[in-house]
């Protein structure tokens, strides 16, 4: 019997000749006989430098028919021996899809997380220098650059030394105190009377607005924010001139609300003390637009969240279950009309004082109930009601249970992978040692000495 012996980096391998007729002619392992390149003379056998775990599972893929995976073995380095031994990956056998493809689910939640969560943080402010290198771009004098980049390291990363965490804990608490002024004016017992102030041009008999119209903010909160107005406005024009790329910096959601709110808070600070200049025509919707402007210093709040990695992490899960949150916004959709529509059919002869007054209620009733709220404002007084009511309940609840389960794995796998990141980081940090580029290959890594 014809027996051929293969060495796998040092492991033995005996195998039948006949076990391999059927190799693919591109692969290694076609043809092997003493003219072979991987034939070594002196022992008598064919050398491969290749791993030998997995080469037990090729050869017994060509042994058998059957591909099984060894689970030891990364999934991505089989990928690799795979392609060399020319084994194509849809022989894998139904028990192993799981082990295999599960890396690739892995690698993808990882990469996703390193690229919005980089492993050193400092590269989170200061790797957008590396737009300065364009040579569209005017690079300013290298002492004045260097003071930029300090400067922008300073105002995005509060690690970066004593100065960055006082003027982050400053930005922080203005943005609480600011926030918190803002609902403050909104209670009859902050604000004053406002000095000349016209009737209302209006017939309108809303609490809210005719408050607005006649007071003004105490003068205490005033001051306060205008004092808070001038530090959101410094640090917008720091962080302006610091940024290497002024064009994405405008671009940026964040910095646009922040410049729409610090000029429409000094717009309506001035607006208070000079009010009895608006009695112009019209001179309400202006003022109404303002202060639509003016609220949007609301979402300062974002900023403080802004280089959290739990934040992000959130906000990454939402993202990569866009798929499976729009599945469930259509079913939940045309679920909702279809039990709006029962519903309001089977109501239609009721003569309660809460009946339906028509179907685009009833899909406001079927909204509220699919999700658990039940205002109470409308629901159904017949006994075919209360069986639709109660199916849609049920079906509710199940709609939103199941998809809302996938967003809750893609965060513990996103969570659980930033753990790994946070621990690899502490490692670099003990070893002194710069963030590999991932997209490089293994040879390009620099390596420290042993």
């Amino acid at each position: 019997m014809n027996f051929l012996i293969i060495n796998v980096r040092g492991t033995v391998f005996k195998t039948k000749a006949k076990n391999l007729e059927k190799v693919p002619q591109d692969s290694p392992l076609a043809n092997l006989n003493k003219t072979s390149e991987y034939f070594d003379s002196e022992s008598g056998e064919f050398f491969f430098d290749r791993s030998a775990e997995v080469f037990d599972t090729i050869l017994d893929y060509f042994t058998t028919g059957r591909l099984h995976i060894p689970t030891s073995v990364c999934a991505e380095r089989v990928r690799e021996e795979l392609s060399y031994w020319k084994v194509p990956e849809s022989h894998l056998s139904r028990c192993c899809w799981k082990n295999y493809y599960q890396k690739d689910e892995d690698m993808d939640v990882l990469t996703k997380l390193l690229h919005h969560v980089p492993c050193v943080e400092n590269r989170i402010t200061t790797s957008s220098a590396d737009c300065c290198d364009s040579p569209n771009i005017i690079k300013p004098p290298e002492t004045e650059q260097n003071f930029r980049s300090r400067t922008w390291a300073c105002l995005n990363n509060r690690k970066k030394g004593i100065l960055a965490k006082i003027w982050y804990v400053i930005l922080c608490f203005s943005i609480i105190v600011s926030t918190a002024i803002f609902l403050l004016q909104s209670i009859p017992m902050f604000r004053v009377d406002a000095p000349n102030t016209l009737p209302f041009p209006y017939n309108i008999t809303s609490k809210p607005l005719l408050m607005y119209w006649y007071t003004m903010p105490h003068p205490i909160l005033m001051t306060s924010d205008g004092i808070l107005n001038f530090i959101f406005m410094v640090d917008w024009f720091l962080r302006l001139y610091a940024c290497p790329c002024k064009e994405d910096f405008m671009k940026g959601l964040l910095n646009i609300l922040d410049l729409v709110a610090w000029v429409a808070i000094w717009n309506i600070l001035w607006i208070e003390f000079y009010r009895d200049i608006f009695h112009f025509k019209g001179a309400f919707s202006v003022l109404f637009m303002i202060g639509t402007l003016y609220a949007t210093r609301i979402f300062r709040v974002f900023r403080l969240m802004q280089h959290n990695c739990g934040v992000k992490i959130l906000l990454l899960s939402l993202k990569s279950s866009a798929r499976e949150l729009c599945i469930l916004a259509i079913t939940f959709a045309c679920v909702s009309v279809i039990f709006a529509f029962l519903l309001y059919m089977s109501e239609f002869n009721s003569t309660s004082h809460v009946k339906f007054p028509n179907a685009l209620t009833a899909i406001w009733w079927a909204i509220v109930t699919m999700t658990t709220v039940g205002y109470g404002d409308f629901y159904p007084t017949t006994p075919q009601g209360y069986c639709i009511g109660a199916l849609c309940s049920i079906t509710g609840i199940l709609l939103i249970a199941l998809p809302v389960a996938v967003t809750s794995s893609n965060f513990s796998d996103f969570y659980n992978f930033n753990k790994y990141r946070a621990k690899y980081q502490e490692a670099l940090t003990r070893e002194g040692r710069e963030l590999p580029d991932h997209n490089k290959t293994v040879m390009d890594i620099p390596t420290t000495g042993v």
